[in-house]
């Protein structure tokens, strides 16, 4: 037998240190990473509280790992996927599927921080007056983008317009997207510009700015699947003045790029115009690092234009104190800058 809860309301739920606590179940929602044994977690749990009502949250779960939660009638939350709460009389609340803007904002950032989330988003704050008023489906299809995640997104945010999906990413605080950009969650389907795999190169004859971003068009004409990484991006946008570079790159063409670039591995403690070459498993579409509309700020360089900004700020996790200040800055001027054409 089932009862039914308002689970999604955020009035039961209470953030806390550990994870989340459900008021209505008194249950401690804990989180785990993906990376935690459940059985010992559970073993310890049961060890030290072994008279509280406790809950798994876990970005994902195993088929294995929800069988032993069902047939220990464990509550558990599956960011963006649902909630399952089995209530202190033994009776079994209905599956519920995550949706509020209460989870998809405090706990689900994947809906919005991942390639297609991010191209959706950028491409959205660019529409003019006339294209915000289409329909979804005619602009996922004339800009190729993904027609289920808008579904999913407005849905989240409970809006039924493209205007009011661009109103609802105009509503995030800052500080929501500092907090999303800095999840381990969100480098599933991404790659940073600085990763355990980045090769750090050198080029054998002192190369600018201006011949880095030629070889690297050049590249590209030949067929090789290579973007210019957060440093060249912000050196692009003359913001940042470092000797340093950085590529993505295919990872079975990092050879190529070493040869055509003229590269040779960096000496240790060498600090000068340095290359710093990441590889990409999975290759340079499915990234999102371009834009489906340039930027139209006569400003920015005109290959930058074609680049997603969102996308690259998320990438940008170089730990220099100066990257950091500008990845706060061109966030916020990013925003300002949509917001100025909020019809």
């Amino acid at each position: 037998m089932t009862k039914d809860i308002d689970i999604l309301n955020e009035n039961s739920w209470l953030k806390t240190d550990y994870g989340l606590f459900n008021k209505k179940e008194n249950i401690k929602f804990i989180k785990l990473s993906n990376r935690d044994s459940l059985k010992d977690v559970l073993r310890v749990i049961t060890l030290v509280h072994p008279k509280e009502k406790f809950g798994i949250i876990c970005s994902s779960l195993k088929e294995r790992d929800l069988i032993l939660l069902k047939e220990k009638r464990i509550s558990y939350c599956i960011p963006d996927c649902e909630i399952k709460i089995f209530s202190s009389n033994d009776r079994e609340v209905k599956s519920s599927p995550i949706l509020g803007s209460f989870f998809v904002n405090k706990f689900g950032p994947t809906l919005i921080v991942s390639p297609t989330g991010l191209e959706i988003v950028d491409t959205v704050l660019k529409l003019d007056e006339q294209e915000i008023q289409k329909k979804p489906s005619q602009i996922s299809h004339k800009y190729g983008l993904s027609q289920p995640k808008i579904s999913q997104m407005m849905t989240a945010f409970g809006v039924k317009t493209l205007l009011q999906l661009k109103e609802s990413f105009l509503n995030l605080e800052l500080s929501w997207w500092y907090y999303a950009f800095d999840l381990s969650l969100t480098k599933r389907k991404m790659t940073p510009f600085k990763t355990k795999q980045t090769r750090k190169y050198s080029f054998k004859n002192k190369t600018g700015a201006s011949a880095f971003m030629d070889k690297v068009v050049l590249l590209k004409k030949k067929n090789i699947e290579i973007e210019i990484g957060g440093l060249g991006y912000l050196k692009a946008m003359g913001v940042l003045r470092m000797s340093e570079y950085d590529v993505v790159v295919r990872a079975d063409q990092i050879a190529d790029v070493v040869n055509a670039m003229d590269l040779r591995p960096a000496k240790k403690g060498e600090i000068e115009n340095l290359v710093f070459v990441t590889p990409l498993i999975a290759g340079i579409h499915s990234e999102r690092f371009r834009t489906r509309i340039s930027s139209r700020d006569a400003r920015i360089p005109e290959y930058i234009r074609e680049l997603n900004l969102l996308r690259y700020l998320w990438g940008l996790n170089y730990e220099e104190g100066r990257v950091k200040e500008e990845k706060k800055s061109l966030l916020e001027k990013y925003f300002n800058e949509a917001r100025k054409s909020n019809y």
